[in-house]
């Protein structure tokens, strides 16, 4: 019988996002942080690397999130003008209208027309989001619901649409709308105003009016009656970091879009160690994981000891994943090291067995169509292709492998790779196709050295044995040796100048290859070496006393076997850090009480404070008396200090006190007053806690350090999703800490809310089965921690409770 392990679907996706209905498994903290800035805020900017995930987090983390919430998530990828079709495409508006009226039938909810289109006027973002109402339900059921607009891919708005005034007039509306600006064409005119038209301001400002922005700052806040003056949605934009620059150029004018980031950041090793093991248990064993770590990264200097050192790339691990688990026997139990082992050069032997059996002439003619000139990937619509001479059947074969992705774009069907990290590897098929080419047309030229070649390597047979060695024996071969530059450099532009030396150890002696000085103009182009009878590469990258890292490696001829290139990563030494330290906290009543999750602002840094409030700031370069430091925390109003007048030494920072908003308190303590009669009622719906409170027993509570508290537990159902699964919300308080706040006049200080829901475990052939719950709390103070644990068909719940970093307690049977 079939090992039971490969009943189980891949649960790795590889090349593909994960969508709404998958488990993405390391990213837990991540996704409980964006789901709040989200939540708490009107605009959200997402960034991060290509491949890193950002499309993943959004589909399997934040979007069931938001569903429970009552939100209707709405993706949209919006269709441009390219160069290559100048056709007019859908207005921006009507696009991002069209998804949400999409979303709003599968979620059987009501798009009601408040006001009508003013139809003088091309319709503008504002207009569009305040003359429509989204409902849910029927009469007393009847609930507004609000649109989670996920605009996924931004960067396309840059690299694909061809047309500037196109792009300039949207993000005129995204400015009116995150602005809270009524466009002119729905404000009537105000007799009082004074008239510019013909003043000197006008005249002098003239080269400003050209650009569609510069309307904005004589804008009124609308309170037209007619319209709904406050629409209630969230924005979310997902674009790759290197484009940040490029929405730079517009938040002058949108402020928000500056202020609300949220950066995606490389996996670390322990994240990708959750990664490889989780998804299947016991199928991979932690000294395994950490050797695919190891291939993946190309480095060893770490260990899987809960401390992040290393980052790892998602990409490349996912693929690398999906292919172990495909390439695993039936009869095997897990995946082990030797298989991990014979699993090298993984992506280029991916894409070049996914090819194999398509007719070269199609794969060429993909190959140029949908990799840019600047070697990222482009989409084409289908239809095009088709007429290029690539079938439907060809098509539908590589979707179905996974090395293409088919979307609807603006009305159309589009194919593009599946994701950017395969570029690398059709950019150097490309780069060979062009080399061949060059040796076809001189093909004469090349039979004379051809010959000496011949008769010398017929020589070296005889006398050198070179079988013996482990040697590149190739009819001189080019290898494309290519400049890297990291992101820090490239974002920085900086200019560099190095001595590059490459030197070919053969079974002859050494051969100088490259003895010369380069500098940044290299990094946009390509120096070419020829690779004949060489056992191994020795190649420097000497740049003297400078910031740049210097290179000294050796490659093998192995190393060229699938992957014909030499890449040099250009990248700067890392600069030594200042830490400063400092804590936020907030008085009330005298007690002073640790702020978690605090947002502080100095200069490009933006960090948070612990559980305990404490937080530290590493800057590159010492704090200046002028420096401005603001510390941000929902509920509580801003603090703008100046660094030298909070510096206590070269290495700390005075305390920030933050003062509550008295309205948040108030709001708690209506929330908490609605619960409190959980505590009182024996007919509440949700029991299964209560019932233990009432008969006294609570929940046995043990912190990590062996002293006993006792937790109790209530809550009631929100909404019921069939027979087991229930949306809840309810709260919890540790009895000791409860009698010290009660003492003071303030009981519910201890009160943790929660929501979130539960599946409650089912009898399914005599046997009980488990179902996971996660359920996020927050105290007064909005101070976090995670309920999480296990539901069985019978008796009560049982887990841990969690801050941000560590569990702090278990309850439970």
């Amino acid at each position: 019988m079939e090992n039971i392990v490969n009943q189980i679907p891949n649960p790795w996706k590889g090349l593909q996002s994960y969508q709404e209905n998958d488990i993405i498994y390391g990213r837990d903290d991540e996704i409980k942080l964006l789901y709040t800035k989200i939540a708490n805020n009107i605009q959200t900017v997402v960034y991060g690397k290509s491949g890193i995930g950002k499309s993943s987090i959004i589909n399997a983390g934040i979007i069931p999130r938001a569903k429970l919430d009552g939100m209707l998530p709405v993706s949209i990828r919006l269709a441009h003008t390219t160069e290559n079709e100048q056709s007019a495409t859908t207005p921006y508006v009507e696009q991002i209208f069209r998804r949400i009226k999409s979303e709003a039938d599968k979620a059987c909810a009501v798009l009601e027309e408040i006001v009508p289109h003013n139809a003088g006027h091309k319709e503008t973002l504002w207009e569009m989001l305040h003359r429509y109402r989204i409902w849910k339900g029927e009469g007393n059921q009847r609930k507004p619901i609000v649109p989670l607009l996920l605009l996924d891919q931004f960067e396309e708005i840059f690299t694909l649409e061809n047309d500037k005034k196109r792009v300039d007039e949207f993000f005129s509306e995204l400015a009116d709308l995150l602005n809270e600006i009524k466009p002119d064409y729905l404000t009537p005119a105000d007799p009082d105003e004074t008239d510019y038209t013909s003043s000197s301001v006008a005249k002098d400002s003239e080269a400003k009016s050209r650009n569609v922005f510069s309307r904005i700052a004589n804008r009124k806040i609308s309170t037209a009656p007619d319209y709904i003056e406050t629409s209630d949605f969230r924005l979310v934009i997902t674009l790759r970091e290197d484009f940040l620059s490029y929405l730079e150029r517009y938040t002058a004018y949108i402020p928000a879009m500056k202020q609300n980031r949220f950066p995606i950041l490389p996996l670390n090793e322990e994240q990708a160690a959750r990664i490889i093991t989780e998804p299947i248990r016991n199928l991979i064993q932690p000294s395994v994981a950490e050797l695919i770590i190891q291939r993946v990264t190309g480095r060893n200097d770490f260990k899987l000891d809960g401390i992040p050192e290393i980052e790892v790339n998602a990409t490349l691990l996912s693929l690398y994943m999906e292919q172990l688990y495909e390439r695993k026997k039936p009869s095997d139990n897990e995946i082990t090291s030797e298989l991990v082992v014979q699993s090298h050069d993984i992506i280029a032997k991916f894409y070049e067995d996914s090819i194999s059996d398509i007719p070269n002439k199609n794969i060429e003619y993909l190959e140029e169509r949908l990799v840019t000139n600047a070697n990222r990937r482009n989409n084409v619509a289908r239809t095009d292709l088709q007429s290029g001479g690539v079938s439907q059947e060809v098509l539908d074969s590589l979707i179905n492998r996974k090395v293409l992705r088919q979307f609807s774009y603006g009305g159309d069907l589009r194919i593009e790779f599946i994701h950017d990290i395969l570029c690398e590897t059709v950019v150097n098929r490309k780069n060979q196709r062009k080399l061949n080419d060059l040796k076809k047309k001189n093909r004469l030229l090349y039979l004379l050295p051809a010959a000496i070649v011949l008769t010398s390597a017929v020589v070296l047979l005889f006398f050198w044995k070179p079988w013996q060695h482990d040697t590149l024996y190739n009819d001189n071969k080019i290898i494309p040796v290519r400049f890297f530059e990291d992101e820090i450099v490239h974002a920085t532009n900086d200019f560099w100048r190095a001595n590059l030396l490459i030197v070919a150890e053969t079974p002859v002696g050494d051969d100088t290859l490259v003895n010369r000085e380069i500098n940044d103009r290299y990094k946009d182009s390509t120096l070419y070496i020829s690779l004949d009878s060489v056992k191994r590469l020795h190649v420097q990258l000497a740049f003297g006393r400078s910031a740049f890292i210097d290179i000294d490696t050796i490659l093998y001829p192995r190393d060229f076997s699938n992957n014909p290139n030499v890449w040099i990563t250009i990248g700067k030494k890392k600069p030594k850090t200042i830490n400063y330290s400092s804590t936020v906290f907030a008085a009330i009543d005298g007690v002073e009480f640790p702020l978690q999750n605090a947002v502080v602002i100095v200069r490009d840094k933006v960090l948070r404070s612990s559980d305990n409030g404490s937080v530290t700031i590493p800057l590159e370069e010492p704090l200046k008396e002028n420096d401005i430091v603001y510390v941000v925390k929902e509920g509580f109003a801003t603090v703008e200090r100046r660094a030298g007048d909070i510096l206590l030494d070269d290495t700390r920072i005075e305390p920030f006190q933050m003062q509550m908003d008295e309205n948040h308190l108030l709001n708690f303590e209506k929330q908490c007053a609605e619960l409190d009669s959980l505590l009182h009622d024996r007919n509440t719906e949700w029991n299964y806690w209560h019932k233990n409170f009432l008969d006294r027993r609570g929940f046995a509570f043990i912190t990590p350090d062996s002293t006993h508290d006792r937790i109790v537990m209530v809550a009631r159902v929100v909404e019921s999703h069939g027979a087991s699964r229930f949306t809840i919300k309810g709260l919890y308080y540790y009895i000791n800490e409860y009698r010290k706040y009660e003492a003071m006049g303030h009981p519910h200080y201890a009160y943790r809310i929660f929501t979130g829901h539960m599946d409650r475990g089912r009898l399914k052939k005599g046997e009980l089965e488990k179902k996971n719950f996660e359920l996020e709390s927050y105290n007064f103070i909005n101070n976090r921690q995670t309920v999480t644990g296990i539901y069985q068909y019978t008796g009560i719940p049982k887990g841990d409770v969690r801050n941000s970093t560590e569990i702090i307690g278990t309850f439970g049977e």
